[in-house]
C-alpha cells in the first residue's frame, strides 16, 4: 500500500544535519517492525504535569492509497516507563484527513517530577496502519438470539 507523504519542514527532512547523516521520513526499524517512528523537528521542553503538542514535519494522505485504512499514533514503550505519554493515548489519523501530524505529548511525571527534554530528531512516537471495518446499523425491536450474559453490565462475567 502506497501512501502520499509531504513534506512541511524542509529545513528539518533535508540531506545533511548537524552531526552527519539524514533526517529520513518515517520508516520501519527492522523487517519485523509493525510501525514507524515519528520524531520531533525542534528541540522541546515538557515540564512535569504538562502537555505539548509537538510537530513532525510531515503530512500524510492515507485516502490515496484506495483502501479503508486508519492510521494510529500510538506511544513508544520505553518513553512511556519514564513517564512520557501520548495526551490522548492513541490518535487516530483518518483516510481523508491531509493536516501535519502532531503529537500531543504529557509529562505524567509529577509525583516524582522529571522535566524532559527531547531534541530534534528523537522518536517520539509510532504510526502504524491498520484495515478499518465499517459497521452500519441494523435497527431491531429485539435480538434474533439471547446471550448468557445478556444485558448485563460491568465484571457481570465475575472476572
Amino acid at each position: 500500500m502506497k501512501i502520499e507523504i509531504k513534506i512541511l519542514n524542509k529545513e528539518f527532512y533535508h540531506k545533511e544535519k548537524l552531526g552527519g547523516g539524514y533526517y529520513d521520513f518515517p520508516q520501519y526499524q527492522t523487517e519485523g517492525s509493525a510501525a514507524l517512528d515519528l520524531v520531533c523537528t525542534e528541540d522541546v521542553t515538557i515540564g512535569p504535569n504538562e502537555i505539548k503538542t509537538i510537530n513532525t514535519g510531515i503530512a500524510i494522505w492515507i485516502g490515496s492509497s484506495s483502501a479503508d485504512v486508519v492510521g494510529l499514533v500510538v506511544p513508544r514503550s520505553g518513553l512511556g516507563t519514564k513517564g512520557l505519554v501520548l495526551a490522548n493515548t492513541i490518535g487516530v489519523i483518518d483516510e481523508d484527513y491531509q493536516g501535519e501530524l502532531k503529537i500531543a505529548a504529557y509529562n505524567r511525571t509529577f509525583a516524582f517530577p522529571e522535566t524532559f527534554k527531547l531534541k530534534a530528531g528523537d522518536r517520539i512516537a509510532q504510526l502504524m496502519f491498520i484495515p478499518v471495518i465499517k459497521a452500519y446499523w441494523d435497527v431491531v425491536k429485539n435480538f434474533n438470539d439471547s446471550t448468557q450474559r445478556g444485558s448485563s453490565g460491568f465484571g457481570s462475567t465475575g472476572r
